[in-house]
């Protein structure tokens, strides 16, 4: 991947073995799967919700691990455990960063409409997603729709999150942006050694060169907020003082 020169190693199919959310089992990750189903789907039926929990196909991944491919079949995914980096390719073929998917997170409703992946899925750290094909969840909301008004609404949801990150990229500065991405994944993406992102990666989120963004973390550092260490660690200094930073409110959803 062009963009991402600090990868430890390059993206492999997701199937490691070693994998500790692997080994804990199939019973254990559909009922794992159910739980963050219940979360999601308000207005689904016992009866649709038992269908999609059996007739998930459950992954275990690794860091690194590929999950789905740009232009693959059409898959809705929800992520169970762990958090995925999706990637999409510029009109030049280079790879950038454009979110991170947490716990609880549906992936490509588009997939409904037999659109492919637009984004490739990595794995940032261990986890589990539950997979289903488009036709698949499509006909199960044809039959319930309660299900239909879920996946409305789960959508519709995204495309505000997507407004919202547009509105940023157009009005924030990239002090603001930085500060707001840091706060918001402030338990992922703040460690001395290990952070999930590489500081390529957190540009290509704020939308700003690794230049502007290095020299944003360096006055944030100077400023007392945070600490660098090395290449990529971060450790997080002045919780509140970034908070400000970022202009979120105590009372704020986390964005």
């Amino acid at each position: 991947m062009t963009a991402q020169p600090d990868r430890l190693l390059p993206p492999q199919p997701a199937s490691s073995t070693a994998n500790p959310v692997a080994k804990s089992g199939e019973e254990t990750g559909r009922t794992r799967l159910a739980a963050v189903l219940e979360n999601m789907l308000h207005e689904t039926n016992r009866t649709t919700h038992a269908a999609l929990v059996r007739k998930a196909r459950l992954r275990a991944f690794a860091r690194h691990d590929l999950v789905a491919a740009q232009g693959n079949a059409s898959l809705v995914i929800v992520v169970i455990v762990g958090h995925l980096g999706g990637w999409r390719s510029d009109a030049e073929g280079q790879q950038h960063m454009v979110k991170i998917a947490l716990p609880g997170t549906l992936i490509n409703v588009v997939a409904l409409h037999r659109s492919p992946s637009v984004v490739d899925l990595i794995g940032l750290d261990e986890g589990l997603v539950a997979l289903w094909p488009g036709d698949l969840v499509m006909n199960l909301a044809r039959r319930d729709p309660g299900l239909g008004i879920d996946l409305l609404g789960l959508a519709l949801a995204g495309a505000e999150g997507l407004l919202q990150r547009i509105d940023r990229m157009t009005f924030d500065s990239v002090t603001r942006r930085l500060a707001g991405i840091l706060w918001a994944h402030r338990d992922l993406l703040f460690d001395p050694h290990r952070p999930l992102l590489s500081r390529p990666e957190l540009a290509d989120l704020a939308g700003a060169t690794r230049e502007m963004t290095g020299r944003v973390i360096r006055d944030f550092e100077h400023r007392g907020l945070v600490d660098r260490n090395g290449r990529s660690g971060l450790v997080l200094l002045d919780a509140e003082g970034l908070r400000a930073e970022a202009g979120i409110t105590e009372d704020e959803p986390t964005r």
